[in-house]
């Protein structure tokens, strides 16, 4: 396995974030997706938009993020996105919660136990994100931040219409296939 590369600054303010960014030598085209934490309502652990705001609007970035599982401000789209403009977020940046419109699942390739992931419908929407890398600013804490590289891919889509007996029959064979891979897996 290639040993990830450590980016280190004692500076922390948006000038050393860009400067970090700029040293990797990535230009991001297309749809871009900033991860990070919008935070939950009332907190104070997350980033403020004085250390983010100006590398979001360089790379014309979208705070993206998705619902937590967990009961908070952020487990209903409607409230986590009252709660990112709360702390900031929406007054540089459009703000995605990525799972608002449902989920999808991605292939997961050679996976020993698992052989998909379920993550935010809107990953689509940013095609395919493939530079992930952390930012450590002292000895044991990393930005958490992710800089994503997005590319876009013309897809096809077919609109097709099913009889109520027809989806049954497909619904259930999807549920056999599920149950026979989950079944394999034990």
């Amino acid at each position: 396995m290639e040993k990830s590369k450590v980016y280190y600054t004692k500076e922390i303010s948006s000038d050393s974030l860009i400067k970090i960014f700029n040293s990797l030598g990535v230009t991001l085209k297309g749809k871009v997706g900033i991860k990070v934490s919008t935070g939950e309502d009332g907190a104070k652990g997350y980033l403020k938009k004085e250390l983010i705001a100006p590398f979001v609007k360089i790379v014309n970035g979208t705070i993206i993020e998705c619902n937590t599982a967990y009961s908070g401000k952020r487990e209903f789209t409607i409230d986590h996105l009252k709660t990112a403009e709360k702390h900031g977020f929406t007054e540089y940046a459009q703000v995605d919660i990525m799972d608002s419109d449902g989920e999808i699942r991605i292939p997961v390739k050679k996976g020993n136990h698992l052989k998909y992931d379920i993550i935010g419908s809107h990953f689509e929407n940013y095609d395919t994100i493939n530079e992930t890398n952390k930012i450590k600013l002292f000895k044991n804490f990393y930005l958490p931040i992710a800089i994503n590289k997005t590319t876009y891919v013309e897809k096809k889509t077919n609109k097709i219409t099913y009889g109520k007996d027809e989806l049954k029959g497909l619904l259930i064979t999807e549920l056999e296939k599920e149950f026979e891979d989950e079944k394999i897996n034990e």
